[in-house]
């Protein structure tokens, strides 16, 4: 059985429903003669009343019965709320009665259908409410319509006109998915954007990049932007590759600059997180630039053996020694923190500054063990600036960018320029 498309009118009725005190026809009549003569399908009339409206509503649909065009229109007349009625000049009660008709109107919608408001009847508080409605989204497949009063036109003016209030609902949407953007929120901003009519393959593709980015799934960050090759600025593509190789160097810049965004937000659990994994890899870096660093643990005993030689034996001296008085120094199996830093220490003092540094930050680190393992959190921290002060310090003379130049801050600057496109 094949679906016929039709539209729903809803309406409040006014007191010139269905006459004026001239005689001249009200908005609910003029209305519906000028959709009917467009060659409208109209399902069904809906019109809401208070206590005062209910005989011009009643009125309205006899002398629609009456009239041979309108007759064979559908009626439903809704009673609202006894507190609108007693204050019909309400715009939130106004707003409530509208929600409520409308939402019986979508019960009987089928697929295609369209609601046509009446913006011209009654209080000038239920006059602004569909109006409401529809830039707040409840109604995405409608239409506002006014009817002017035919005293009051001047030449070249059409008695009824469409009023389009999507351009308010796109500006209210693009101030909160802006806002979802400047807290790098990109998730949050991707759902903002899907209950929009905002949505581009551009913006799509750099909200989903950055999502992904700062999760770290550099593939997946890769994959989003695959077809805007010319579209957007060639950067993100050629440092989502170097980010995909693995180049340590910029991968801890990259943790560097997640712990940023998470501090901005106050997510300090994150931040601890990115902190501890930070001064982790950068001791692996490190020691891996000296000796190969061991991927499991059938490669442990060669890297032992290897720490054994660095400085013709000079650095497993200084770890045999180190051993006998302090028991967290390590000499087999996957190497732990102490014994990384010890043999970095007892290897050169270029590294004396990176190593006081994790030392100064160790602290964190056993904050964040604790916050993981007990499930305990945090919800203020003192001096983060000092923090990321320190942070820099320990990636200094490693990493290869600006860390004062935070890549997601130019990626949240493009995805503004296509959200105002």
């Amino acid at each position: 059985m094949q679906l016929i498309m039709g539209n729903i009118v809803l309406s409040f009725v006014g007191n010139q429903d269905p006459f004026a005190a001239t005689e001249t026809e009200g908005s609910i009549i003029s209305l519906l003669r000028f959709l009917l003569n467009q060659g409208t399908t109209i399902k069904k009339v809906v019109l809401l009343h208070t206590e005062s409206t209910a005989q011009n509503a009643r009125d309205t649909q006899e002398h629609m019965e009456s009239e041979s065009q309108l007759s064979g229109l559908v009626v439903e007349l809704i009673p609202t709320s006894w507190e609108l009625s007693k204050d019909p000049t309400d715009l939130w009660l106004a707003a409530q009665e509208a929600k409520r008709g409308l939402e019986w109107v979508q019960s009987q919608l089928e697929p295609g259908d369209r609601v046509d408001f009446n913006a011209s009847s009654g209080t000038p508080a239920m006059k602004s409410a569909f109006s409401l409605l529809q830039a707040a989204g409840y109604a995405s497949n409608s239409q506002i319509w006014q009817v002017r009063n035919p005293k009051e036109m001047k030449p070249g003016q059409d008695r009824v006109f469409p009023t389009n209030v999507l351009a308010l609902r796109q500006e209210f949407d693009r101030k909160r998915i802006e806002q979802q953007i400047a807290d790098y929120n990109y998730s949050g901003a991707w759902l903002e954007l899907a209950a929009s009519q905002l949505a581009t393959d551009r913006l799509k593709g750099l909200l989903e990049y950055a999502r992904c980015r700062k999760a770290f799934d550099f593939n997946g960050a890769s994959d989003a932007i695959q077809s805007l090759s010319g579209v957007i600025d060639d950067r993100w593509a050629k440092e989502i590759a170097k980010l995909r190789s693995g180049h340590k160097p910029t991968v801890l810049a990259e943790a560097y600059f997640n712990a940023v965004l998470a501090l901005h937000n106050r997510d300090y659990f994150t931040f601890f997180t990115r902190v501890f994994g930070i001064q982790e890899n950068v001791l692996k870096y490190l020691l891996s630039e000296l000796i190969p660093y061991p991927q499991s643990e059938q490669e442990t005993d060669n890297f032992w053996n290897a720490v054994q030689q660095l400085n013709n034996g000079k650095v497993g001296e200084c770890l045999q020694q180190e051993a006998q008085t302090n028991r967290a120094v390590k000499l087999q199996y996957y190497p732990n923190r102490t014994s990384q830093m010890l043999i970095l220490g007892c290897y050169t003092p270029k590294y004396d500054d990176v190593l006081a540094q994790v030392k100064k930050i160790q602290n964190l680190c056993a904050d964040r063990n604790q916050m993981v393992h007990e499930f305990k959190g945090i919800s203020r921290m003192e001096n983060p600036d000092e923090v990321l002060n320190q942070l820099r310090r320990i990636l200094k003379g490693i990493v290869t960018v600006s860390l004062t130049d935070n890549p997601f801050d130019r990626l949240n600057a493009e995805i503004r320029s296509a959200l105002a496109t």
